[in-house]
């Protein structure tokens, strides 16, 4: 669990990502379940790979998507966004 806690808070400085890639990742993550390998998937073809990484962690860090972290962390981890959670 620690170690995907340590993953999971590349996300706590997202106020540093380009302006409106933090909204995008909120915007993929809202339909609903997805894993983390869809999430990724769907950066956009404007953003970096590295900054959209950060992004989608930064939604798990700020409660806005959830996970089960009691288990290992990776691309087929399901995702679930968090309606009502306040940023």
């Amino acid at each position: 669990m620690l170690r995907n806690i340590k993953a999971v808070a590349v996300g706590r400085r997202s106020e540093r990502l380009p302006i409106g890639v933090l909204d995008r990742a909120r915007a993929v993550l809202a339909p609903g379940d997805l894993t983390l390998s869809e999430a990724v998937a769907r950066k956009p073809s404007t953003c970096g790979d590295a900054s959209w990484r950060v992004a989608v962690l930064g939604c798990l860090w700020r409660g806005e998507a959830m996970a089960d972290l009691r288990r290992p962390l990776g691309m087929e981890t399901v995702l679930t966004y968090s309606a009502g959670v306040p940023v």
